[in-house]
């Protein structure tokens, strides 16, 4: 079985900051069901429009919002009221703790991403990617990224 890949949409400045390793830790308000050592490719939305680089998920804690604050706030790269923004209305925080992050040196563009396959897709919070589509949008990026 190969590990998957997934593809996770992240906005400015919360990508740099994971680029730069001042954010260990990406909260969501949704369940995650991404398995611990999947590799993820880091999409820089609005701003950036582009795969910008990728990190391993060393591991996933669920719990509330108050609860994942309290273990995880301090790696997550945001302020105390830039979390409880994001939480508000939530019952359940999802924290992923960041191993081994890469970036790109030329990130990987949605014009040329769809250039290479038509039916490339950004998702709003996060999609696994089928090996095929893999081969196709990252060409001489893989090793980069994955390697």
């Amino acid at each position: 079985m190969t590990t998957p890949v997934v593809l996770l949409s992240v906005r400015s400045p919360h990508v740099e900051r994971l680029l730069s390793g001042a954010k260990t830790v990406e909260f969501r308000r949704r369940l995650w069901r991404v398995p611990d050592g999947t590799s993820v490719l880091l999409y820089g939305s609005r701003d950036r429009r582009a795969i910008v680089g990728s990190f391993i998920v060393k591991s996933t804690t669920v719990g509330s919002p108050s609860a994942m604050w309290g273990i995880h706030g301090t790696r997550s790269g945001l302020t105390w009221r830039e979390y409880v923004e994001y939480f508000l209305g939530a019952t359940v925080a999802v924290a992923i703790n960041v191993g081994r992050v890469r970036q790109l040196d030329h990130p990987l563009t949605l014009a040329e991403l769809r250039r290479r396959s038509a039916t490339f897709h950004v998702p709003q919070s996060y999609r696994f990617m089928a090996t095929d589509e893999l081969g196709i949008v990252l060409n001489g990026e893989r090793r980069a990224l994955l390697g």
